[in-house]
């Protein structure tokens, strides 16, 4: 019968601590209401999708945005 839990079994030569892994925050920044107007704003969002093709981090409302064109 097999069991449902394994036994977890140290090693010295294998870390036992997991690192944090830092989140990005989204790429996406606003456009701006007119040329010249520097009133683009950035997205605060934490990034939860990796764009391959862009190379990018969005969160996912602004991946949505992007991806549709």
């Amino acid at each position: 019968m097999a069991h449902s839990t394994l036994p977890v079994l140290p090693h010295p030569q294998f870390p036992q601590v997991v690192p944090e892994q830092t989140l990005s925050l989204c790429c996406y920044e606003s456009p701006e209401s007119v040329w010249g107007a520097c009133d683009g704003q950035p997205c605060l969002e934490i990034a939860r999708v990796h764009d391959v093709a862009r190379e990018m981090d969005y969160c996912a409302r602004h991946w949505r945005e992007v991806s549709r064109g």
